[in-house]
């Protein structure tokens, strides 16, 4: 009898994140990802209404684009309708986004998009129980259109870590639900790997990767808006991470979160090409397959 074959991890998706891209042209987006080899890309709102305003394109038509350069639209990132309404006087966390639900469910069936992204936008204190509500809510709402909701939590918010984020996976208690690993999140917030064990491998449904300094800077939040590094070039386990999801028997789509305005002067498809090259000497360092 032969042995079981040992657990690795094995990529779903090359994913071109659309904090790589946030102010590029949709034309230009697509045409960089699939240049690259990637074989999927994510949609922020301001992409999406972007495209249509300055762009003439209807969302039939972006999903037209992407499919004639066989590229996927996978997630809609980031929905905030999930969370309990902050008392009067809370003020606004750092990332805003009034869009509701509905209006994602909207444009993922436009889009053709399979997984909605579900942060903590509040920016106030919020009760696991009640979170867990919201969620499974929002989760049974999603799965009457078909569609995933992944949960991401962000250092710079109070849902931030992992074991906070699992918890409320699994106290919702819904099928079409899952986690979102972002590395530099994950290393922010203390690295708690044993936390990133408990999580079963078939619910960590994408890695985001970057890097950046073994010292945290004062400021996370504009660290992780413009001042991360290419996944290999800082001081961040990142390989070490990933083959630790690959001991796990990890199946997820992985591609590059990061951005720099400097890249704002260069190509879209050189940046896409030397993101590309980043994540596959990691991938290929970790020994993931896919």
């Amino acid at each position: 009898m032969n042995a079981a074959a040992a657990p690795e991890l094995t990529v779903t998706e090359l994913t071109l994140y659309a904090g790589c891209m946030p102010g590029r042209p949709f034309r230009d987006y697509v045409h960089a990802a699939a240049g690259a080899g990637f074989t999927a890309i994510t949609m922020w709102p301001n992409i999406w209404f972007r495209a249509q305003r300055r762009e003439g394109l209807t969302p039939r038509e972006m999903k037209l684009l992407a499919d004639d350069h066989g590229v996927r639209i996978t997630d809609l990132d980031p929905l905030g309708d999930w969370l309990p309404t902050p008392s009067a006087g809370t003020a606004p966390g750092p990332m805003r986004n009034e869009m509701t639900r509905h209006d994602y469910f909207e444009f993922a069936a436009a889009l053709g998009a399979s997984t909605i992204i579900a942060v903590d936008l509040v920016g106030a204190p919020v009760d696991v129980d009640a979170a867990a509500a919201g969620f499974a809510s929002l989760c049974q709402d999603a799965g009457q259109h078909g569609l995933r909701v992944a949960l991401e939590p962000v250092v710079f918010t109070e849902i931030r870590d992992l074991g906070t984020g699992w918890e409320i996976v699994s106290r919702a208690g819904q099928d079409n639900s899952g986690i979102v690993v972002d590395v530099a999140h994950h290393v922010r917030c203390g690295r708690d790997d044993d936390a990133l064990r408990a999580i079963p491998p078939d619910r960590i449904v994408a890695v985001q990767l970057c890097d950046g300094p073994a010292v945290a800077p004062p400021d996370l939040y504009d660290e992780a808006l413009f001042r991360r590094m290419f996944p290999g070039e800082g001081e961040m386990p990142v390989v070490e991470l990933l083959r630790l999801m690959g001991e796990m028997g990890v199946h997820a789509a992985i591609g590059p979160e990061m951005y720099n305005a400097t890249w704002e002067r260069e190509p879209a498809s050189a940046v896409a090409a030397r993101l590309m090259a980043s994540v596959r000497q990691v991938l290929s360092e970790a020994g993931a397959h896919g």
